[in-house]
């Protein structure tokens, strides 16, 4: 990687309309400290693991949404030129292309802004458990990380555990 201390002379940065999504990369990501409870990049089951910061991306972009918050998106700080291996990326993705052009529907279906962020949050995240029960105990963990970043400021309410006593094994199905 090629790490740059000024941005080239093209660069661009730009607000992402209400409503519109974008490519969210963990490799190139800023955010305010305010928000790292929002940002969770859940370690997802095998065959979905690439979809990660994607999944982030468009929960976090719909929370932001939700609460009035803008977001902006630009040219990246890192320079990323290794060539991938299209074949390992594929076993990372395969089973997260179905999920997703359902998942970021479901996400976006989400209009309640509740009375505030974190309440907010756990409330898209619930529609994801619901809608997908193979994610549901992916989506405790989002709320256990939620949880945890807000610490002692405030108990977010709908902290439990998905029907059934979902777990990480039982979501990827061993």
């Amino acid at each position: 990687h090629h790490l740059s201390p000024v941005l080239p002379r093209n660069s661009w940065n730009s607000s992402v309309p209400p409503g519109m999504y974008f490519t969210c990369c963990s490799m190139n990501l800023a955010f305010r400290r305010e928000v790292a409870a929002y940002m969770y990049m859940p370690q997802l089951p095998r065959g979905m693991e690439r979809w990660a910061a994607i999944w982030c991306g468009v929960i976090f972009k719909r929370l932001a949404d939700l609460m009035g918050w803008a977001v902006t998106a630009g040219t990246p700080c890192v320079e990323h030129r290794r060539a991938s291996n299209l074949q390992a990326n594929l076993k990372m993705e395969f089973l997260g292309y179905g999920l997703h052009e359902t998942l970021w529907q479901i996400v976006d279906r989400v209009s309640a802004r509740q009375s505030n962020p974190a309440d907010t949050y756990l409330a898209i995240w619930d529609a994801v458990a619901v809608a997908f029960p193979q994610l549901a105990a992916v989506a405790m963990e989002a709320k256990v990380w939620s949880t945890l970043w807000e610490g002692s400021r405030r108990t977010p309410t709908g902290l439990r555990r998905p029907a059934g006593g979902a777990t990480r094994d039982s979501a990827k199905g061993e």
